[in-house]
C-alpha cells in the first residue's frame, strides 16, 4: 500500500441507475485496490460498480464509512485490473516502508 494524495472522479450509477460522477482525493492506491476521500451526502453503496478517472481503474465500492472530512470508500478493482507506477502515477506517492527505524535511543558504556 502507497500513500497518495491526488484528485480523481469517481464515476457509478445510484439506485436509480442515474450515472453519478464527483472529484475524489485518491489517499491510497495498491496493485488490487485503492482508498478515496469523498465530500457527499451519498457515496456510493458497497458492492456499487465504480470507476476512477483518468486512470481508468474500473472495481467496486467494497467499504464506505463516514470520516471527519466526508466517506472513505474503500475500492477493490475488478479482476484483471492492476495499480502499476507505468499505468498511473498519482501526483504525490510515498510508500511508508522507505521510512528508516528510528536509531537506538540506548545509552552506550
Amino acid at each position: 500500500m502507497l500513500l497518495c494524495s491526488d484528485i480523481v472522479q469517481l464515476e457509478w450509477s445510484d439506485d436509480m441507475g442515474i450515472p453519478r460522477r464527483t472529484p475524489a482525493i485518491l489517499e491510497e492506491i495498491h496493485s488490487s485496490g485503492a482508498m478515496l476521500l469523498l465530500d457527499i451526502e451519498r457515496p456510493p453503496r458497497r458492492a456499487d460498480a465504480v470507476r476512477l478517472t483518468p486512470c481508468g481503474f474500473a472495481g467496486k465500492a467494497r467499504k464506505c464509512k463516514p470520516s471527519a472530512s466526508g466517506f472513505l470508500v474503500e475500492v477493490a478493482f475488478d479482476p484483471g485490473v492492476r495499480w502499476s507506477y507505468d499505468r498511473y502515477l498519482p501526483d504525490h506517492l510515498f510508500d511508508p516502508q522507505t521510512l528508516a527505524s528510528p536509531p537506538d535511543a540506548s545509552p552506550t558504556a
